[in-house]
């Protein structure tokens, strides 16, 4: 585990944030997390991928975080893993993050509103930011 093991008796934790995973999420850290009915904010700054796509949806998540990762694919799982997000923040550290961020699968999440890039480094191209419902705020909002 990742060191959530005793997290099951918070039954009122609404936020938990874990940075700096070893390794990715085990299907029993998922499913302590899915055990806990008021959990809405997921802020998961790590820069390896540390969500399965195997796992159930954790429908309650509203908000998440995660680090920009030079992947293609590195958000094609959220809209089946985390269906209720509402607010994506992705940080991008200087020297670390891809040329660019494909925001095109993000599109499958109905109540998306919105999309922040943390601290851009320079030349980080937001692509397909127009797949994104009209409504949906996007910071820094994309070169066109």
């Amino acid at each position: 585990m990742n060191g959530f093991g005793g997290v099951e008796r918070l039954r009122q934790l609404t936020h938990l944030a874990f940075h700096r995973a070893r390794r990715p999420l085990s299907r029993a850290d998922w499913a302590l997390l899915a055990d806990l009915p008021e959990l809405w904010s997921l802020p998961a700054s790590s820069p390896d991928p540390v969500f399965d796509v195997s796992f159930p949806p954790l429908p309650g998540i509203r908000r998440l975080q995660v680090s920009a990762r030079d992947d293609d694919a590195q958000f094609a799982p959220l809209p089946e893993l985390f269906p209720g997000l509402t607010h994506l923040t992705v940080t991008a550290p200087f020297g670390s993050a891809p040329p660019f961020v494909d925001l095109s699968p993000l599109a499958a999440l109905p109540e998306l509103t919105r999309v922040v890039v943390q601290d851009p480094p320079p030349g980080l191209t937001l692509l397909n930011a127009d797949a994104l419902a009209a409504d949906v705020e996007i910071r820094p909002r994309p070169r066109a």
